[in-house]
């Protein structure tokens, strides 16, 4: 547990980084070969749909596949999560 938040972890700064990622993360998307499966959540993502739209197309071969229950697509909606991962496979 952190003392200062009395939570067993902080998640500020892990998100503050994702909502303002630096620019390097970016540069090797483009060598990334394998395909790959971007789930969003929306509208409560903590990532906005337009960072989602730029991380499809800095990877070659990726595809968006969007659930409107917001953040923990997993847990909020588990078939529709599935139904995702399982369609793509």
């Amino acid at each position: 547990m952190t003392p200062a938040t009395g939570r067993r972890h902080d998640a500020g700064p892990p998100c503050a980084r994702l909502r303002t990622p630096q620019p390097e993360w970016r540069t090797g998307l483009s060598s990334i070969r394998a395909p790959t499966l971007i789930l969003a959540g929306e509208p409560r993502s903590h990532l906005g749909q337009s960072r989602y739209a730029l991380l499809e197309q800095a990877l070659p071969d990726a595809k968006t596949v969007t659930v409107s229950v917001g953040h923990r697509i997993h847990s909020r909606a588990p078939e529709r999560w599935l139904s995702g991962v399982s369609d793509w496979l």
